[in-house]
């Protein structure tokens, strides 16, 4: 974008200048010699087209100074490589921020903006809030003394909890087993093994809401972090991943396993002694 503003100004400046400056010399004959009316327009344009150079100009000046360097990306980058799913993606002369593929902030002329939140301004109540860049209905915070990795990755983590965490998805009971649509039994395994599972979760306090009914059926078939409990926030997620890889087979013990609760609760005790 810089070199063709850069060539775009070079074309203006050469037409543009010599043409304004005959037509400040003649304007005034033009006013009362007709002769001159035609060439008067021309000038008129001309220093329509100087005017557009002069404005190019300092949108050029203003991408050569508000931007943000590779250098200071790189050193970014380096101070939060030990942040889980951190990305860093160019947009124009600056970068947006991502954490889990979920926009958090930018990199915005050699600073840091987060976007702010509740949880942020109370880690960090100083941050001044940022005004020079836009970014429709969010409120970006500038966050400052980025040689502190320690409260910079917590930043962070507090951003990205606030705006997405809740949100984020634990189990999709029913997408599993329509991906098994032709293969009924494998549909019920599928249903049995959380069934148990569900039931397990609400037993240990991991659940918020009774996942049952009375009939022993599953009420929800799609939980996120926002139906955990704080425990099962801090459990839940390892805990199925163990028992989905324990259920992935289909064989004679299939049925066993999907109600082997002494597993499951031994599965259980090694994450909480983690």
């Amino acid at each position: 974008m810089l070199f063709l503003l850069e060539k775009q100004w070079q074309y203006l400046s050469a037409i543009a200048v010599p043409l304004f400056v005959s037509s400040l010399l003649v304007f005034d004959y033009a006013q009362t010699d007709t002769s001159f009316s035609r060439q008067s327009g021309l000038y008129y344009k001309a220093s329509m087209l100087w005017i557009e150079a002069i404005q190019l100009k300092h949108i050029r000046q203003k991408i050569r100074t508000d931007m943000t360097t590779k250098k200071f990306k790189e050193e970014f980058r380096k101070k939060t490589k030990s942040i889980a799913n951190i990305m860093i993606e160019a947009m124009f002369s600056d970068y947006v921020l991502y954490k889990n593929g979920k926009r958090i902030g930018v990199l915005f002329d050699n600073k840091l903006l987060l976007v702010s939140t509740e949880n942020l301004k109370k880690l960090l109540p100083d941050a001044p809030e940022e005004t020079s860049f836009d970014w429709g209905y969010y409120k970006l915070a500038h966050i400052e003394g980025l040689e502190n990795i320690g409260l910079l990755e917590q930043a962070i983590n507090v951003t990205y909890n606030d705006l997405y965490f809740q949100q984020e998805l634990v189990a999709d009971i029913s997408a599993m087993i329509e991906s098994y649509a032709t293969y009924t039994d494998i549909m019920a395994k599928i249903y049995n093994h959380h069934l148990t599972f569900l039931r397990f979760c609400y037993e240990k306090k991991l659940l918020k809401k009774q996942p049952i009914d009375k009939l022993g059926r599953i009420i929800r078939m799609y939980y996120t972090n926002n139906d955990l409990t704080e425990n099962g926030i801090k459990t839940v997620n390892h805990l199925y991943e163990k028992w989905l890889t324990y259920n992935d087979k289909n064989d004679d013990k299939s049925d066993a396993r999907a109600v082997d609760i002494k597993t499951l609760e031994k599965y259980y005790t090694k994450i909480l002694a983690e």
